[in-house]
């Protein structure tokens, strides 16, 4: 609102950024995250990302009955019970769902 520039370390100490990389540094960053995000549970990630897209039209209650929906979804999952076994087994986990609940 004030029109102020905020310099890169101040984004990132206010948790506008997630990280800073130097530019030789940045290709290697940017593959790493995206081999994280692709090994993650992929119904998960589109739930989050569900919730996140249309937070601005929905009112707290409609917000948190889908929360609580698409929780239930997540957490009865195939995914779910591979991240359980593999926490237990001390392995990755090897999730497979690639479905977004509903």
């Amino acid at each position: 609102m004030l029109g102020e520039t905020i310099d890169a370390q101040r984004c990132l100490a206010h948790g506008v950024i997630d990280a800073l990389h130097p530019d030789a540094e940045l290709a290697d960053a940017a593959e790493a995250l995206v081999a994280r995000l692709a090994s993650a549970a992929s119904g998960s990630l589109a739930a989050i990302k569900r919730l996140c897209s249309g937070l601005p039209a929905r009112g707290l209650q409609a917000h948190l009955a889908l929360e609580h929906q698409l929780l239930a979804a997540c957490a009865s999952s195939g995914d779910a019970r591979e991240g359980v076994r593999a926490f237990v087994e001390k392995r990755p986990p090897r999730f497979t769902q690639g479905e977004a609940p509903h």
